[in-house]
């Protein structure tokens, strides 16, 4: 909101009686950030000002009970929210100022980072998500600008996570959202579920914390391209480089790599459980100096309690080559059903062909269903199946990312690269498996 001579029109105007605009800390989607003085208690204060576009009808009333969930939370890794008000048709958050740098900013300056130092931002950002995930409240919008580093008076770094509930605020109040469905957050932050619009939990934060740290290992988030359905193509169907192979370095321990890709993994029961358990695992298998030669121990916790792998492709209980699994090839070609069925049952599947969509009763028994991505009406037949909590794997060419876009705009589970990778396939089959048997658990 800047007037003909660049200068925002903003400043100067005072806020609910109280609050004084005097500068402009930043802008975003949301609106703007305006340091400013608080005459009732004689203090500085930022204020995030929301964008009137971003307002529906019931924008305020979402607005007010966003405020106080936010309101309630009182860490010290998490900026305070000290007030929240309208004035006319402005909505403000009023949040204590800070004096330091976004960890987007340490990044850029200041990168690589010192192993120590990355091990306590992690784990003050992820004391932040203990005490938000315990109040029921998930971030949905975790990336490098949304954690602030405090410095303080004796030169110690302190995390702030900020805009805890901006996202679903913002996404709540806009027009389009009960319409057409508006996804939230940052694509390179966003968890396969959030990528598919389903519903969240804190180990959403959790994979967007695995992004952090991989950032932070080796300077670039695990997926990032051009066009930001590309980089959700990646979230949904690629497996993460690991961090020291980008980086072509050895002073990363593999400690921290998996920690970072345990984080990452597609589906949330393969994540830690929760921020807590992950702080656990941090402590534990760093405790003391960090080497680059550090190892991780031999196993961690699952949500079950039961011993799992965490580097890797997603295994089943005990570590089995052999999938119980069933699955149903409808449409493919020639060359594409021969390489496809082989590698399939190559790993104790079993799989029927089709050349058309079966009557939905006879694919209760399938755990997945394969389909040719070039079948003429292959939106009206996915569209069918996922209401009936079938997993749906779209082959298509490896290096097509128009398929891979296609297939997470049509609600595939997942994307079969040919010629067939049988690593990547057996990955596609378990998480489908998962999937198909926790809806009939």
């Amino acid at each position: 909101m800047q007037d003909s001579t660049g200068i925002d029109a903003r400043i100067g105007q005072v806020l609910g009686g109280r609050y004084t605009l005097v500068d402009t800390l930043g802008y975003g989607g949301f609106g703007a950030v305006y340091l400013a003085t608080d005459a009732l208690l004689e203090r500085e204060v930022a204020i995030k000002v929301l964008s009137s576009s971003r307002l529906g009808d019931d924008a305020i009333r979402r607005f007010e009970r966003e405020a106080r969930i936010t309101g309630k939370l009182r860490h010290a890794n998490i900026v305070q929210v000290l007030d929240f008000g309208r004035d006319g048709e402005t909505l403000f958050i009023v949040m204590e100022r800070l004096i330091g740098y976004t960890l987007s900013g340490l990044l850029r300056d200041h990168f690589p980072l010192s192993l120590p130092r990355v091990v306590d931002l992690l784990d003050q950002l992820l004391a932040a998500l203990e005490e938000a995930h315990s109040l029921g409240i998930v971030h949905r919008d975790l990336k490098p600008e949304n954690v602030f580093i405090e410095v303080l008076r004796d030169g110690r770094e302190q995390v702030k996570v900020l805009d805890f509930g901006i996202a679903r605020l913002m996404v709540a109040s806009s027009p389009q959202a009960t319409r057409e469905g508006v996804l939230t957050g940052t694509p390179e932050y966003m968890s396969p579920e959030q990528c598919r619009d389903q519903e969240l939990d804190g180990r959403s934060d959790l994979y967007a914390v695995g992004c952090l740290l991989y950032q932070m290992l080796c300077g670039r988030p695990p997926f990032s391209a051009r066009a930001p359905l590309d980089t959700l193509v990646g979230h949904l169907y690629h497996e993460p480089v690991p961090p020291s192979r980008r980086l072509s370095s050895s002073a990363i321990p593999p400690a921290l790599e998996g920690l970072a890709l345990w984080c990452l993994a597609k589906l949330p029961e393969d994540r830690p459980v929760n921020a807590t358990a992950l702080r656990r695992e941090l402590e534990l298998t760093l405790k003391g100096p960090i080497e680059p030669g550090a190892r991780l121990r031999s196993g961690a916790l699952n949500q079950n309690g039961k011993t799992r792998r965490r580097i890797g492709l997603p295994e089943l209980e005990g570590g089995a080559s052999v999938l119980d699994a069933c699955l149903m090839a409808i449409g493919l070609e020639a060359d594409q059903a021969r390489t496809m069925v082989e590698a399939i049952r190559a790993h104790g599947c079993v799989v029927e062909q089709s050349a058309d969509l079966p009557p939905l009763a006879d694919l209760a028994r399938f755990d997945a269903v394969l389909i040719c991505r070039r079948r003429p009406r292959l939106a009206d037949e996915i569209a069918m199946l996922t209401t009936q909590n079938l997993p749906v794997l779209l082959c298509g060419s490896e290096d097509n990312l128009e398929a891979m876009a296609h297939a997470v705009e049509l609600g595939a589970f997942d994307f079969i690269p040919i010629p067939i990778n049988p690593l990547a396939l057996r990955r596609s089959i378990v998480r489908a498996m998962r999937a198909r048997r926790r809806t009939h658990a």
